[in-house]
């Protein structure tokens, strides 16, 4: 009779008339997790609530035929739905035990499956729709999630260059752009490389390309973390130093450039004899700029180290 109750109503009790639990069906054991149920007092276990009037006393019976809302007294939150049916044994009764609102909750508190619920249960369907709801959920978040995933990837790509991974001049206006609404001071350098067309003459673009990826990775060393490094194009670059109005920072950054380049580089099997001209200047916060004047200034300062024999750091007021 058990086995058949268990599959029938697989989330039962069964009390006998002291209200003690005699037996509990295995949907109701794995939602105790391991609790001992059996030879228990129901109400030592439940919070039960008549639908109308009161439980006088323990007495379970008195409920015989009658609805009433239980809780496990350590999930009070859950409440669920209950009725006491005797048995031909008038000395036991049965508790079958449905989710009622509390369906959805109780089954993810609980990881409860379809196995849990009786073959004719409409929870069963309930169940079903309640996953598939879950599921087109989980499938239209991954969905936000991706494209979201995708703009902000197209977003970053927008501003950076494809062939260094550092800022490109759209970055630089938006960086400066931000600077001007910050009022901050800030230290500006343009650079490029000395004798760099030759090492694409003779040895090819693609050494070219793996030289520029090498500066791109000392420029990240040599900065700070809240600098900015930016390709314009080609083998010019620009570098940002947030926050400053001294000279001897852009001067010391500008040294440590020209000496990590005296050494030549090793590229594949290749060794590559290179060099920095360099421009910079303070911006002040308190100066009135804008972003052609002070590109300009750099770019000048720039061409006049070249002018001077390369290799070198020219600073413009």
């Amino acid at each position: 009779m058990d086995n058949i109750l268990n599959i029938l109503c697989p989330c039962h009790l069964i009390i006998n008339r002291a209200g003690v639990i005699e037996h509990v069906a295995p949907t109701m054991q794995k939602i105790l997790q391991g609790e001992t149920a059996r030879l228990q007092h129901v109400l030592d276990l439940f919070s039960i609530k008549p639908r109308s009037g009161h439980l006088r006393g323990c007495s379970m019976f008195e409920l015989d035929g009658q609805k009433f809302h239980l809780s496990l007294r350590r999930f009070l939150d859950l409440r669920w739905n209950g009725v006491v049916l005797r048995l031909q044994d008038r000395d036991k009764a049965i508790i079958p035990i449905s989710f009622g609102m509390a369906l959805k909750e109780t089954a993810e508190c609980f990881e409860l499956t379809h196995a849990d619920f009786g073959p004719s249960e409409l929870a069963v369907d309930m169940l079903c729709l309640l996953e598939a709801q879950s599921a087109v959920r989980a499938a239209s978040r991954a969905v936000t999630q991706r494209i979201e995933g995708a703009k902000k990837n197209a977003e970053i790509a927008a501003l950076t260059d494809p062939l260094t991974g550092l800022g490109n001049r759209r970055s630089l206006i938006e960086r400066l752009a931000s600077f001007a609404r910050q009022n901050i001071s800030f230290g500006i350098i343009q650079l490029d490389l000395d004798h760099f067309k030759t090492v694409n003459d003779q040895l090819g673009h693609p050494v070219g390309d793996r030289v520029l990826v090498e500066l791109s990775n000392i420029l990240r060393q040599e900065i700070r973390a809240h600098d900015v490094a930016v390709r314009l194009g080609g083998d010019e670059f620009i570098l940002l130093i947030t926050g400053t109005n001294d000279p001897t920072e852009l001067l010391g950054l500008a040294e440590r450039l020209l000496a990590r380049l005296k050494p030549p580089l090793t590229i594949q099997t290749h060794k590559v004899q290179l060099g920095l001209s360099m421009g910079g200047r303070i911006v002040e916060a308190a100066e009135r700029w804008s972003m052609i004047d002070i590109l300009q200034a750099v770019d000048q300062a720039l061409y006049h180290s070249k002018r001077r024999g390369k290799g070198r750091f020219t600073f413009c007021s």
